[in-house]
């Protein structure tokens, strides 16, 4: 028997929010080992008034990652683990075209640079509709999809239309906010450093990156006791169990606790 922990997971970035340094970190999430993580942010939800700013952002951001050989310290992504994935992700990212979504960066013809590897390019989606299919099932690869909201209610909206609850995350510009983030979650263990993904980078004191890693569903439940917040630029012993979350409850959930808390209503 295999419990498949798929992931179609959300990072709602606020309007107040650092873009830059969101955006920066959303786009490394996504990218780290080639987009081969379950629990990668791979949909990102930004606000219309910034729309255009954050995709100048994610594609330079994007330009600066190396793809090469994972055994150079200056690459950042290396291949697929195998070339049936490829095809799976070459697939998709044709699929995104035809459904009408605008490809901002890289695409599925194969890199030039390299004669041996599954190689894919890590590719940037613009103008996604949360009902395409890219948006809605795990392509388990290096493709980002940035979708834009309207306010606080859709944004909230849009990260529960999911079929799948494995893992969450919000960015926003204060430590309250953060702090408002992390009482939805039911344990939570805070880190000065956050994922391996943003180490290179200096922390950010108004930021968190929040997971609940419980299991999509009709996933099963074998991560539960594996619910974590983590919230950087935060002391890394301040750690406390809190209300809200319980310990088998999905990322959708946490979203909608979330929402809770932010006093919007979420679907």
């Amino acid at each position: 028997m295999c419990l498949e922990l798929g992931g179609k997971s959300p990072l709602l970035i606020a309007e107040d929010a650092d873009l830059a340094a969101a955006v920066r970190h959303g786009v490394q999430d996504v990218m780290l080992n080639s987009g081969q993580t379950c629990t990668a942010l791979t949909r990102m939800l930004l606000p219309a008034s910034r729309y255009a700013e954050a995709l100048e952002l994610a594609v330079a951001e994007t330009e600066a990652l190396r793809l090469g050989d994972p055994l150079d310290p200056e690459s950042f992504l290396g291949p697929m683990c195998s070339a049936g994935q490829r095809h799976t992700v070459r697939d998709y990212i044709r699929i995104g075209q035809q459904e009408g979504a605008r490809l901002l960066y890289g695409g599925s013809d194969a890199p030039a640079e390299f004669d041996r590897g599954y190689y894919q390019r890590p590719t940037l989606f613009a103008d996604v509709d949360n009902r395409m299919r890219i948006a809605q099932e795990e392509i388990f690869g290096p493709v980002l999809c940035l979708i834009p909201y309207a306010d606080e209610v859709q944004a909230v909206q849009l990260a529960n239309d999911s079929p799948f609850g494995l893992s969450s995350g919000v960015w926003a510009g204060t430590r309250q906010r953060a702090w408002a983030w992390r009482g939805s979650c039911g344990r939570a263990s805070a880190s000065s450093t956050g994922r391996p993904s943003t180490t290179t980078r200096p922390s950010v004191a108004t930021s968190s990156r929040a997971m609940v890693a419980s299991g999509g569903r009709g996933a099963g439940r074998v991560r539960r006791n594996q619910s974590h917040a983590v919230l950087r630029g935060l002391p890394a012993d301040n750690t406390q169990a809190s209300p809200g979350l319980t310990m088998n409850e999905t990322g959708g959930g946490a979203i909608r606790r979330l929402s809770a808390v932010l006093g919007v209503r979420a679907r």
